[in-house]
């Protein structure tokens, strides 16, 4: 499991682009999006654009303030 020091490096660095640390975020919560993305016990694969789509603009509207 990450740490919060590593996570909000993590954030940091997908907010500022890095493709790798926004592909680990989306590893990280990949569970709870694809949860989220059932209807009726189905993967609704619409649906989890949307929420994929809408999980990249949350990070990127994140507000990191400093420790």
């Amino acid at each position: 499991m990450i740490d919060m020091i590593s996570f909000r490096e993590l954030l940091i660095n997908a907010k500022n682009g890095d493709e790798k640390a926004l592909m680990e975020m989306f590893d990280l919560f990949r569970p709870m999006i694809e949860n989220a993305s059932r209807s009726a016990n189905r993967k609704d694969e619409d649906l989890h654009d949307i929420i994929v789509m809408a999980f990249i603009q949350a990070i990127s509207k994140f507000p990191i303030d400093k420790p």
